[in-house]
Order: structure tokens, then C-alpha cells, then sequence
């Protein structure tokens, strides 16, 4: 199935800051004990996130948006624009509870809050691997280890490695 975006040329392009929050699942069960510490793991190792957003439309928008909602995004992930941490970037998210429009301004261009949760599908931004190292030897030996790096190439070594098969 072809992948579905969020109407940009119809639809506000981000949500509003007011109401914009991010809650991280950390994908973990909790067993209590008869005494002592309860026992915690992980359940799986990429859990969902939700964000909870807010746009303001006006009233062709709020109808385009119940349009599109009935159809093409009924259900389905779609590519959003959001920021999650740091910088905003495209995720594939979709709407997992009723979206709830508000009218809140009169006049022929009426608006609407329209506030909805998302559940976003996200890879963190550093691998385990990359916080590992980190961890180990620090920012700034690996930012001085890459440094040492810049220009040097394995091609020697593999040219003499594949020269080796040739009998």
C-alpha cells in the first residue's frame, strides 16, 4: 500500500505548541513481589510513543479534515511532521483516539480546535551501539577518534585481501 501523507497543501503543516506533549512507553512489565523489590523487564525493544497535538483550522479545513479522516487515514499510519526532541522530522504516526473538533471563533472564516492523539512509530535518535560508546569512552574521544579518521581508506586492504584469491 502506497504510503499516505499528511495534506499539507490543505491541512496546518505542524500542530500548535499549545497542548503538544510527547509520553514515551518504555516497554516494561512490573511483576510485584510478596516482599523485597518488584522484578521489572522489558517487554519488547521498540515501544510506541503517543503525542497528544492541537491544530487550528478554519472551517474549510475541519471539513477536508473529517473528509480525509473517513478515508484516507481511517486507521492507517500516515507521514506527519513532528518534533519528538530535538529537531522536527517526518514519522509515520496515526490517530488512536477520537479526534475532537471545537468551534471557537465566529464569523464567515469560523475555527476550530481540533485536538487528537497520536501514536507515533520511532526509532530512537542514537542506537544502543552509539550510546555504548559513548558511555565507554566518552564525546569528546570519539569525536577526536573521527577526527583521525577523516581521509583514511580501506582499499589497501582490501585490494591486497581480494589479491590474494587470484592465484
Amino acid at each position: 500500500m502506497a504510503a499516505i501523507d499528511w495534506p499539507v497543501a490543505y491541512l496546518p503543516a505542524s500542530p500548535l505548541w499549545e497542548q503538544y506533549g510527547v509520553e514515551q512507553d518504555q516497554g516494561l512489565i512490573r511483576t510485584p513481589m510478596d516482599s523485597g523489590w518488584a522484578r521489572q523487564r522489558r517487554r519488547y525493544p521498540s515501544a510506541p510513543s503517543t503525542v497528544t497535538v492541537r491544530w487550528l483550522m478554519t472551517a474549510p479545513q475541519i471539513e477536508f479534515f473529517k473528509s480525509w479522516m473517513a478515508s484516507a487515514a481511517a486507521g492507517s499510519f500516515f507521514n506527519i511532521e513532528l518534533r519528538l526532541d530535538a529537531e522536527p522530522r517526518t514519522i509515520d504516526a496515526r490517530f488512536i483516539a477520537s479526534q475532537k473538533p471545537r468551534y471557537v471563533r465566529a464569523g464567515s472564516d469560523g475555527s476550530w480546535f481540533v485536538d487528537a492523539v497520536l501514536e507515533v512509530r520511532d526509532t530512537p535518535p542514537l542506537s544502543s551501539d552509539v550510546v555504548e560508546l559513548l558511555l565507554t569512552f566518552g564525546a569528546d574521544e570519539l569525536i577526536a577518534a573521527g577526527a583521525d579518521l577523516q581521509g583514511v581508506t580501506l582499499q589497501p586492504a582490501f585490494q591486497a585481501w581480494w589479491e590474494g584469491f587470484a592465484l
